[in-house]
């Protein structure tokens, strides 16, 4: 996982990481000023596309889940509101729902690493890295904007 910011010159050197990070991330810099609906928006087809998502953030418990990715790599950021973002080893985690198309999921466990996000702010997971996106900070719910850039590895 890579935590950095969208004003920062870490973010020019995370662009040469990937082939479509830098393009994926001019693509959400624009799309941010357009104030856009919630759905897919193409880059380059299946191999990287934007979801934007508006929802309510919820409090850690028991019916949330970890989740991680085999075939994409995420780029979250959110541009309204603030989210927790939970991390986990896999080692740390029990597999609930067995791999489907993108996504393998855990039960919840009680410590585990997090970031919070706010504007600006963007987060790099890596395959078969587990997160837990949706948590409230301090169990209060939240209404966010967010945006996920799904990159094919």
């Amino acid at each position: 996982m890579i935590s950095t910011y969208f004003e920062s010159e870490e973010l020019k050197k995370i662009k040469g990481l990937h082939p479509l990070f830098g393009k994926s991330i001019d693509a959400v810099l624009e799309l941010i000023g357009k104030d856009p609906e919630d759905g897919r928006y193409d880059v380059d087809g299946d191999d990287a596309y934007i979801m934007v998502s508006t929802y309510e953030t919820k409090p850690v418990n028991a019916e949330r889940r970890f989740e991680s990715h085999r075939d994409y790599i995420d780029i979250q950021l959110l541009f309204e509101g603030r989210e927790l973002l939970g991390f986990a080893h896999p080692g740390q985690l029990t597999v609930t729902d067995e791999y489907r198309p993108d996504y393998e999921l855990y039960g919840m466990i009680e410590d585990f690493d997090s970031v919070m996000l706010t504007p600006g702010k963007l987060v790099i997971i890596y395959p078969e890295e587990p997160h837990a996106p949706g948590l409230s900070w301090g169990g209060q719910s939240e209404r966010v904007r967010k945006m996920v850039i799904k990159i094919r590895i």
